[in-house]
């Protein structure tokens, strides 16, 4: 597994692509919207669901507001659990959410049909303060 794509959302609400981040221990990303605010200070997507959505016109709720931090290639979002933990650069991030919630008022919840983000994303939390960079491998912890 590796990052290939690096982001934040700055104060203004623009996400803005870097080549990397600085994770601090229970805050999040510097810099970013999200930083210091709860459990999802860091958002994961996998390479094949971001080539699914490009392919498709997906008109969920979710997808042209949601914004990957980090975006990995290697590994199936399908294959992730909460609690796992992995290292990237010199920082540690554990997996708090694996899915995003759907909205009774999405138009692909109203028309039965599924999300690519329901199962295709992770959140986490940052625990261990550190830098990471684009091409960074990530590797699981077995701790």
């Amino acid at each position: 597994m590796s990052i290939i794509e690096l982001k934040y959302k700055d104060e203004f609400g623009k996400v803005n692509k870097t080549n990397k981040l600085y994770l601090i221990e229970n805050k999040g990303i510097v810099d970013d919207l999200n930083y210091n605010i709860g459990k999802r200070q860091v958002s994961i997507l996998f390479i094949n669901s971001k080539k699914e959505i490009r392919k498709k016109d997906y008109r969920g709720l979710c997808i042209k507001k949601f914004y990957e931090n980090i975006l990995l290639e290697g590994i199936d979002g399908k294959l992730l659990n909460e609690n796992q933990k992995f290292e990237i650069g010199n920082a540690i991030i554990q997996l708090k959410k694996v899915g995003k919630r759907c909205f009774d008022e999405c138009v692909l919840i109203k028309e039965k049909e599924e999300c690519i983000l329901k199962y295709n994303v992770a959140f986490a939390t940052v625990i261990k303060t550190g830098e990471i960079k684009v091409g960074d491998i990530v590797k699981k912890l077995f701790i």
